[in-house]
């Protein structure tokens, strides 16, 4: 379905590509007059990569790829319960495909992006690009339980989209997925330093610019998985009550 509106799917592509040059622009204008060589630990290198891996995670965020809240206000959740199926699985299943089509869209954009700013954007060696591959999928888990649970509030409460937007884009703002979060003052740090979302944008492009020691990286993966699970368990209670008041007639 992200695909569906071709002309929405490809602005918002195109839109992603300006976010990164906006970004690569602003940044190369604060390092150069503030005279600045580093922005707490970041080089102004360092700071062009993570907007440049920035735009790929967000091709791999699962805000827009999880259709099961419009599967419930629809009516058409009813074809898939009365089918031998896990939903919760089949679910997790599109999203995971949606999201592999969405990213090789992405390939052309993105060494579009490279090629205009590759002296700007640091490639860490294999070693890390594979940490860097098992976090994002990590991330992708807890993105889609996290989601989940709000989806699964459709069954009491009604079509949940602008609720699920809204909740995500103050979950991106927590993630880092604007700007680095190492630029916020230590004490607002802490506090976004405790929540799950630094995981899905911040940890894994830390990971990527290798900021981050083995056992930063293997303690963020537990975390990941922690919460994950926690977020999980809660979709899995919201999902059985309100099965209960589901009726089947759709808006």
């Amino acid at each position: 379905m992200n695909t569906a509106y071709k002309a929405d799917y490809f602005l918002s592509l195109i839109m992603d590509a300006t976010f990164f040059f906006v970004s690569f622009t602003l940044w190369k204008i604060i390092f150069s007059e503030g005279n600045l060589t580093t922005i707490d630990t970041y080089t102004l290198k360092d700071t062009v990569t993570y907007f440049f891996v920035t735009s790929i995670l967000f091709r791999l965020e699962v805000s827009t790829s999880i259709y099961l809240g419009w599967q419930i206000w629809s009516g058409f959740f009813t074809n898939d319960l009365i089918k031998p199926w896990n939903i919760t699985a089949i679910n997790i299943l599109d999203t995971i495909a949606e999201k592999i089509l969405v990213f090789l869209l992405f390939i052309p954009v993105m060494v579009i992006i490279y090629i205009s700013a590759h002296n700007y954007i640091l490639i860490p060696d294999l070693p890390r690009i594979l940490l860097f591959i098992i976090t994002i999928v990590l991330a992708f888990f807890l993105g889609v339980a996290f989601n989940l649970i709000f989806h699964a509030l459709t069954f009491r409460y009604g079509d949940q989209d602008t609720n699920i937007e809204l909740l995500n884009y103050i979950a991106l703002f927590f993630a880092g997925a604007f700007f680095p979060l190492a630029f916020l003052p230590s004490k607002l740090f802490v506090i976004f330093n405790i929540l799950p979302f630094k995981n899905i944008f911040f940890v894994p492009i830390e990971i990527f610019l290798g900021k981050m020691t083995p056992n930063q990286i293997y303690h963020s993966w537990f975390e990941t998985i922690i919460w994950t699970i926690i977020f999980y368990t809660i979709y899995k209670l919201v999902y059985k009550n309100g099965l209960k008041h589901y009726t089947g007639t759709g808006r």
